[in-house]
């Protein structure tokens, strides 16, 4: 990547430069160089998808839409809180620039090229500004749109604080931006088409493009009763925040035709979708994440990774502590999320008559803690390492502490206190570790009584994983088939048509090993579905902005955690049930204002024209 950052380096010199000499610099690169080269051309697009704002797993912005969603939290619950704009937010007009010189500049160069080469790196620059731009909107409703390279000085500095658009008028440029990457894109992403592994064609543009629809009819829909209490705010009085209710329907059937374009393709499906066996069901599970191959038909869009260069240290941020995971456990599922799934027939689990609330265990008592999860449903196991499951062939070890006559061993306090102990993960009662080989209480160890083991390599060696900078490579995927077939599911129940998302989500559940088989949709049936396949994949974060749920799912809650606590004395395991409220008074809100996010003070310094969001 060193080579493409001289070349843009290069690039940026010679826009923003006025030369007057006939001969340029020898250091200078020229349109010309550039863009009369397929090389150069490759160079100019990797450095648009270098600089794309894709959240990635292991950046503390991804991790904290996952924390901030609270189906998870790190490991230590006393640093959890509300994200907000300081560490979800984006603004960064940069890449925007760059696509937009390309889209002006490159058509002077494009009869060089082989037609369709030329016209899928036209789609490129196209979907990545529609990319970039949706990013802005989903933060901050409307922004300036900017589609040609702003010049100056041959524009003023007043010409060039351009106001906040209408949030409406942003989501339709995105679309227009997506129908012009639809048109130019070749159908496949392959050397025959100038494209390659990680790269976009038509078929993405369709499915992103549904995602943008779905969000901005979700917005229309749902949006006017949290922006009610600011109906005198400028922003909202000018629809720079907030969509038109009538434009909801139309931007359903939008997301339905472009899902339903690339489910009519042919050209994907559903990994392992029929399995012949819960095992079956869960291997499969775990190993689409990892097959990079041409085989794996569900992937569609993903950012690749070689170690050395770019690895991503996925396992080792992942992995129970007993295989390896050295560095700090981000992701641990809550159990209100592991409360989501059902048991292997489709049917809701009765967890009330399986965890204790309080400190009488004279029932809820296992031999093993994992027996209280045995009927779960093979995708909630395969992404799960939860108290004495099996993973890696490892029975992972979890646990709070060891119980006699009452009182913790090691003496942390039974009913109240901080999840954390001082306890040492080796020391030992009888025979027997304290809290186990991962267990809760030590740093690096799981805060909640769960792992989230959704993206580790199976296949990885210990030493391999504990590496310096970790060999794994899992690649991030951002937009998979299963996402299109529920907004097909998603936008046909929100257009009165519950039936049409029967089939999809039948698939999705087949394929997770579940017993269920739906004989109609409904619109929680869809939202449940979506969280139980996104979990870090930073879609749910987004997804209860967009339903305008989150401050209704986030107002004064504690998340819930558990213990599996050993009781010495009935050599058996009590799993009882605490909120972080008990642990240690960890109370979480979600201020609506946090829809939009704040613009930032030092944008608005620069361009007086910018109208700050309600509530900031």
């Amino acid at each position: 990547m060193k080579n493409i950052h001289y070349i843009i380096a290069a690039v940026a010199l010679m826009i923003s430069s006025c030369n007057t000499l006939d001969v340029p610099p020898m250091n200078i690169v020229t349109d010309k160089d550039l863009f009369s080269s397929e090389a150069g051309v490759s160079a100019y697009i990797a450095e648009l998808y270098r600089t794309m704002p894709m959240t990635d797993r292991q950046d503390y912005g991804a991790r904290g839409m996952d924390m901030s969603s609270f189906d998870a939290l790190p490991e230590a619950i006393e640093n959890a809180a509300m994200i907000n704009e300081a560490t979800n937010g984006w603004w960064d007009y940069t890449p925007i620039r760059t696509a937009c010189y390309f889209l002006q500049e490159f058509p002077k160069y494009k009869s060089q090229f082989n037609e369709l080469y030329a016209n899928a790196w036209m789609g490129e620059a196209y979907f990545v500004r529609a990319f970039c731009y949706f990013r802005l909107v989903q933060n901050y409703g409307g922004v300036p749109i900017v589609d040609r390279v702003l010049n100056y000085p041959q524009e003023s500095i007043e010409e060039l604080k351009l106001p906040r658009s209408k949030e409406v008028e942003v989501y339709d440029f995105i679309l227009k931006d997506l129908d012009e990457a639809i048109k130019l894109l070749p159908e496949t992403s392959d050397k025959n088409s100038g494209l390659s592994q990680g790269r976009v064609n038509k078929y993405v543009a369709l499915a992103f493009k549904a995602r943008v629809a779905i969000t901005a009819g979700t917005i229309a829909k749902y949006g006017a009763e949290t922006l009610a209490s600011y109906s005198g705010h400028h922003a909202a009085q000018n629809g720079l925040v907030g969509i038109p209710t009538a434009k909801a329907t139309e931007y359903f059937n939008t997301a339905w035709t472009a899902a339903k374009a690339v489910e009519s393709s042919g050209r994907y499906e559903l990994y392992g979708a029929n399995p012949d066996s819960p095992e079956a069901a869960m291997k499969n599970y775990r190993k689409m994440y990892q097959d990079v191959s041409s085989s794996n038909k569900e992937t569609m869009f993903a950012r690749y990774f070689k170690y050395g260069v770019n690895s991503p240290i996925l396992s080792a941020n992942c992995l129970p502590f007993q295989l390896g995971g050295t560095y700090a456990m981000h992701i641990n599922m809550t159990l209100d999320f592991v409360k989501q799934f059902d048991d292997i027939d489709g049917n809701p689990v009765d967890w009330d008559a399986k965890f204790g609330t309080d400190a009488n265990y004279s029932k809820h008592l296992y031999s093993s803690p994992a027996d209280a999860f045995d009927e779960m449903e093979p995708r909630f196991k395969a992404i799960t390492a939860y108290p004495m499951s099996v993973y890696k062939n490892e029975i992972i070890d979890i646990r709070k502490g060891i119980l006699e006559e009452g009182k913790f061993v090691d003496g942390a306090a039974f009913n109240m206190g901080d999840v954390k102990t001082a306890t040492n993960l080796d020391d030992k009662y009888g025979d027997m570790t304290i809290q186990g080989k991962s267990g809760m209480g030590h740093t690096n160890t799981t805060s909640t009584g769960f792992y989230c083991v959704k993206y580790p390599d199976e296949n990885m060696a210990r030493n391999d994983v504990t590496a310096s900078g970790s060999k794994d490579v899992t690649p991030m995927v951002e937009i998979r088939y299963t996402e299109v077939l529920l907004t097909i599911a998603e936008a046909a129940v929100e257009l009165g048509r519950p039936n049409d998302a029967v089939p999809c989500m039948n698939a999705i559940r087949k394929r997770a090993g579940s017993g269920k088989v739906f004989s109609t949709v409904t619109l929680n049936d869809v939202r449940k579905e979506r969280r139980m396949e996104f979990i870090w994949e930073c879609k749910t974060y987004w997804d209860l902005r967009r339903w305008r749920t989150f401050h209704k799912e986030y107002d004064n809650t504690a998340p819930q955690i558990l213990w599996p606590i050993y009781v010495w004395d009935k050599q058996a395991y009590y799993l009882r049930v605490l909120d972080t409220q008990e642990s240690n008074t960890k109370l979480i809100s979600f201020d609506p204002k946090y829809y939009y996010l704040k613009v930032p003070d030092a944008e608005i310094a620069k361009n007086g024209n910018l109208v700050q969001n309600p509530g900031y």
